[in-house]
């Protein structure tokens, strides 16, 4: 009879203790329950001090960025780097060893359209060529398609003039061919012409 008894107390106690388990293990689910990711408006990847190429067809390189920090985004197909430094590469000759920066490019930011491979700059932009042609801007794009950089700002244009100056230029809005190195103001406003001056050594700041 006590060895019954006993038996029917353990019984009662499993039972009494599954229950307990079960009503902690639903009560922890309540409280802490698993919540869906949550979509963050940041770029996929985000890749510190870095350099992005992109190569032609016969795989020599049209441009090379070299940036701060560079994020790609997957959904927008965009890429933003910051702190940029472009160098456009002459795509006249032949073989890649050959190869020289025809156009340099600084920026504080700069997007590259992954689709119509444009790449478009922001901010204080400085550009300048082999030959010493160098302007200032604040908004330039280039076109991928005709291999081209302009812009719609205000620009200030210098280039050295034999031993003796510096010849500046002023205008609203310019194109820039990387490849032949000549630039061409305008302005599309109609209410300025571009100014040319020419500045000795002596007096440059």
């Amino acid at each position: 009879m006590l060895k019954r008894t006993s038996q029917i107390i353990i019984g009662i106690l499993v039972v009494v203790s599954l229950v307990a388990l079960a009503w902690i293990t639903i009560d922890w689910l309540q409280l802490d329950p698993i919540q869906p990711a949550i979509a963050q408006d940041e770029p996929d990847i985000v890749l510190d001090q870095t350099s992005l190429v992109r190569y032609d067809e016969f795989g020599k390189p049209l441009w090379t960025v070299y940036a701060k920090a560079i994020s790609l985004d997957e959904e927008t197909r965009k890429t933003v780097a910051e702190q940029v430094e472009v160098q456009f590469w002459d795509t006249s000759v032949q073989t890649p060893s050959a190869q020289a920066v025809a156009l340099t490019v600084a920026a504080d930011q700069m997007t590259f359209d992954n689709l119509s491979q444009d790449l478009a700059f922001a901010g204080d932009i400085v550009a300048q060529n082999e030959l010493g042609l160098r302007f200032v801007t604040s908004n330039a794009r280039w076109m991928n398609q005709n291999q081209i950089l302009e812009g719609d700002e205000d620009i200030q244009v210098s280039y050295p003039w034999g031993d003796n100056g510096t010849i500046s230029l002023q205008g609203v809005g310019f194109r820039y061919d990387a490849q032949s190195g000549k630039i061409l103001l305008s302005d599309p406003t109609g209410e300025h012409d571009a100014t040319l001056q020419w500045q000795p050594k002596s007096e440059e700041q």
